[in-house]
């Protein structure tokens, strides 16, 4: 699956990763934690420049790995502090220790005049609490979510397999029109997370659930798996299948048969052919693809030339195995939008080349029209990147971001009415689903001239994303058409102190709007705030 960043217009050069945050939908009373910097006045004024660094540093490289790690979320940011929800108050607690105690390794080398250290605490030290929000209805056909399986090799080298692994049980049940199936990128957000089956159940909206692990030695694989009701706890199905790693592929095809026939869901004869399409029967190349499409998920200039490697090492192993082309294509359009090469437009090229190759090789995969159909978007051929992703939709219809890219290529066409509503499928198909959605739905409501739902989507995208540049400019031009001056130029100069080198004819130039109007509209909003 093409990770959603790669082809979104927020991976621009002066823009950091993606941070995929683990949103857990709590239906209990949550305790509120409250954290700002002690003296911060003081500290502006004597390094304006260096303490908004220093502050940024703590922030991505402490404080919010800390919050997710004991389950908590950030509901709301302020220029120099936090406040933040958990499921608990010992899980609370536990995360302010976690910070303080990491502050003061942070700080020892600094002069104390310059530290920042942070203020923690609830009101009076009392923890706060509020109802949570309601669980997502049930679909109307049966619905699952795949946890991770457990690599129990006891080698972390190992973990790709039974990730991939879980990711192409995954894909292969998403491609069931029968069936209503939760996102890798969600169903992965528990991983090594202890949670009863129940309550993801419930967060995820989902009545099933399918758990299991791997054990890999040497030229033979155990997998054991386990089909729950998390209605009742019970277990539908399970069973361990201890197979020479050659039969990997029939080992796949039957886990997903056994699922698909425990639901009671009939598959079309179009889904029963695609299911059993491995596209290589060489398992060396799928194993190098496995590992290449993970490095090509985390979305950064070293581990992207990685995955470009290992993609071409699967194509040396089978020259006719078409998904490594479509990680070609990936990469080579992330070169473009990063400008990692001394010629993006070339790369951009290349980028086409690939994925016309993947889907020559298998017009019934849709990864390859998903990398072609981003091609299109980003060479402005609009009709073409909707023909294209229309198709992954038909091939792949729970695949969330394949509604999410169609979403983005309606906007960018100028039907931002019609790309609300797969934008809705996206999110209720990953309900963890990466940041960079509410980005990229805020500019759909802004075209429509919704600016008020526009900056709440942008505001929530700002809290969970603290260095974007992208939706800073977007709330600004809406503040602006609101008639909030005051505020637009308080998030310009935010905006100004992520990123000084920020270019609005830069912005112009890349984001893929049809109509030059869509963007100038954007101009506007921040010219009647007296903004550049």
């Amino acid at each position: 699956m093409a990770p959603l960043h790669y082809l979104m217009p927020d991976a621009l050069p002066e823009c950091q990763r993606e941070a995929m945050e683990d949103q857990h939908t709590e239906r209990k009373l949550a305790a509120i934690l409250a954290a700002d910097v002690a003296g911060y006045s003081r500290l502006m004024s004597m390094d304006e420049e260096g303490t908004l660094r220093q502050f940024m540093a703590h922030l991505s490289e402490l404080v919010e790995p800390k919050i997710a790690a004991h389950r908590g979320r950030i509901v709301k940011r302020t220029g120099d502090g936090l406040l933040v929800d958990f499921a608990s108050a010992v899980e609370a607690v536990r995360c302010a220790l976690a910070i303080q105690t990491g502050m003061a390794e942070r700080n020892r080398a600094e002069p104390e005049e310059s530290r920042i250290e942070f203020r923690i605490g609830g009101s009076d030290r009392q923890v706060a609490a509020r109802p949570a929000a309601a669980p997502p209805p049930l679909p109307d056909k049966p619905s699952i979510a795949v946890l991770p399986f457990d690599n129990m090799s006891h080698d972390a080298e190992q973990e790709y397999f039974s990730d991939g692994m879980t990711e192409d049980i995954i894909t292969d049940l998403s491609k069931v029109s029968g069936l209503f199936v939760i996102a890798r990128n969600s169903s992965f957000a528990y991983k090594g997370k202890p949670a009863k089956v129940q309550e993801i159940g419930r967060e995820l909206g989902v009545r099933f659930m399918l758990e299991g692990s791997i054990r890999k030695a040497g030229s033979r694989v155990r997998i054991t798996a386990q089909l729950i009701d998390t209605d009742t706890g019970g277990h539908l199905w399970a069973e361990r299948f201890d197979r020479e790693l050659t039969d990997i592929f029939a080992t796949q095809d039957e886990v997903v048969e056994k699922i698909v026939a425990a639901l009671a869901v009939k598959l079309t004869r179009g889904e029963e052919q695609r299911l059993k399409r491995r596209g290589t029967k060489n398992v060396e190349a799928y194993e190098f693809w496995w590992r290449a499409r993970e490095l090509l998920g985390r979305g950064t200039r070293e581990e992207t030339a990685q995955g470009r490697a290992m993609h071409m090492r699967a194509i040396e192993l089978d020259p006719g195995f078409p998904a490594p082309y479509a990680g070609l294509a990936l990469a080579a359009v992330a070169d473009y939008i990063n400008a990692w090469v001394p010629d993006p437009a070339k790369a951009l090229e290349e980028a086409e080349a690939w994925a016309r190759r993947a889907v020559e090789l298998d017009d019934q995969e849709p990864a390859g029209h998903m990398a072609l159909g981003g091609v299109f978007l980003w060479q402005r051929k609009h009709e073409a990147a909707l023909r294209e992703q229309a198709r992954v939709i038909e091939l792949d219809p729970n695949y969330a971001q394949g509604h999410a890219f169609m979403a983005a290529a309606l906007m960018y066409a100028g039907r931002a009415d019609e790309s609300i509503a797969h934008f809705a499928t996206a999110r209720r198909l990953d309900p963890h689903h990466s940041n960079i959605l509410f980005h990229l739905l805020a500019q759909a409501h802004f075209s429509l001239g919704q600016y008020e739902q526009a900056a709440v989507h942008l505001r929530e995208r700002i809290t969970r994303n603290p260095l974007t540049d992208a939706s800073r400019m977007l709330l600004a031009a809406c503040y602006g058409h609101l008639g909030r001056i005051d505020d637009a130029r308080a998030m310009w100069s935010e905006l100004m102190k992520v990123n000084p080198s920020f270019s609005l004819a830069q912005r112009a130039g890349v984001l893929p709007y049809k109509s030059p109007a869509d963007f100038e509209h954007i101009a506007e909003g921040l010219a009647k705030a007296g903004l550049p």
